[in-house]
């Protein structure tokens, strides 16, 4: 098992972003999409995310990652 932490904003309930953790499991390899794809179906999380090519190319997948921004179709999770 993972704690993913995701910052949430729903501008019609929310008056500021806040973080939210969920607990999925890893497996090797994991990148951030599969991730988010995981807690939208485990926890009916209704998390909003883009993903096209799912290969890095187009860039629709962007996201922040501890500060940094990357590719959640190409960045593994990892611990930490």
């Amino acid at each position: 098992m993972i704690t993913v932490y995701v910052k949430r904003f729903n501008s019609q309930t929310d008056e500021e972003a806040h973080i939210e953790s969920y607990e999925i499991e890893e497996y090797p390899g994991m990148k951030v999409l599969d991730a988010l794809e995981a807690i939208n179906r485990k926890y009916d999380a209704d998390i909003s995310f883009r993903s096209s090519c799912l290969a890095g190319q187009c860039g629709s997948c962007g996201v922040k990652i501890n500060g940094n921004g990357a590719l959640a179709c190409k960045a593994e999770i990892k611990d930490g």
